[in-house]
């Protein structure tokens, strides 16, 4: 959101429509007071007095927000100083969680943006992705024994990284240590469910987050159908799987229930 960009100056916007995004009610003729970056008091224009100093936007016939996070925005994958990262505030995108890319850009692009170089939404990473042997994505480090798990993660958490994510080839082994050593450092660990493992059991081990979700047959269908569908490409795989899916099936809504209580994200 925009600030009065000096720590200790005030900044009012006054007369918008609020959202309580909580309840879903909306306060009309409402000021936000904001004090360098911080909001500090919300409430009815009548009802509060504005400090004289006060820079002051009218915000009479708008509608007032809360910023939106983007939760998964690769933006380090790609060349990151050619996004115009202006336009995610621009669109009120104010948070930008990017799930996979280099981690060296994203660490750089984050400390611009914190020190005002850069104009762009606060940004949190999990750098470059750990997978098992090829095929390899560009952004991934190998991590195919234990050893070279402790060592990535530890690297990447020195790097300012918010999380670690894993890919599809990662065995179990490696996985167990990497959610070891990711705890050890409060780190979360998240990603592709991976390929010789379901996401029961992925779970079971310590994942916290699962992104572009791959559910096996094996976990939800009979062994036989299975057996035909997981290890096929992925786009017939996933054609073939959400065919034969049971929305009510026994299997699905267990896994949804512990998931749940799980609280894996």
């Amino acid at each position: 959101m925009a600030t009065s960009g000096v720590e200790g100056a005030y900044l009012a916007i006054v007369g918008g429509t609020l959202v309580d995004v909580r309840t879903g009610d909306e306060l009309r003729n409402t000021t936000i007071l904001v004090r360098g970056n911080r909001i500090t008091k919300v409430t009815v224009t009548e009802n509060l007095e504005i400090p004289k100093d006060a820079r002051i936007v009218d915000a009479r016939g708008k509608w007032l927000l809360t910023g939106f996070f983007d939760m998964h925005s690769h933006v380090s994958d790609v060349d990151i100083d050619m996004l115009p990262l202006q336009l995610y505030l621009a669109n009120g995108v104010t948070t930008i969680r990017d799930p996979g890319g280099h981690v060296t850009a994203a660490r750089l692009t984050r400390d611009e943006i914190e020190i005002g170089k850069r104009i762009g939404p606060r940004l949190f990473f999990c750098g470059n992705i750990l997978d098992g042997m090829q095929p390899l994505p560009v952004t991934a480090f190998i991590t195919d024994a234990p050893k070279r798990a402790r060592s990535v993660v530890a690297f990447l958490a020195e790097q300012g990284v918010s999380c670690i994510k894993v890919y599809n080839n990662i065995k179990e082994p490696e996985l167990v240590e990497i959610i070891r050593t990711a705890r050890s450092r409060d780190l979360p660990v998240i990603g592709h469910v991976p390929r010789t493992l379901t996401a029961t059991h992925a779970v079971e081990l310590g994942m916290q987050g699962l992104e572009d979700i791959r559910i096996t047959g094996k976990e939800i269908l009979p062994a036989g159908q299975a057996e035909k569908i997981d290890f096929l490409p992925l786009a017939k795989r996933e054609t073939l799987l959400w065919q034969q899916i049971d929305l009510q099936s026994e299997k699905l809504l267990k896994l949804i229930a512990f998931s749940a209580a799980s609280k894996v994200f």
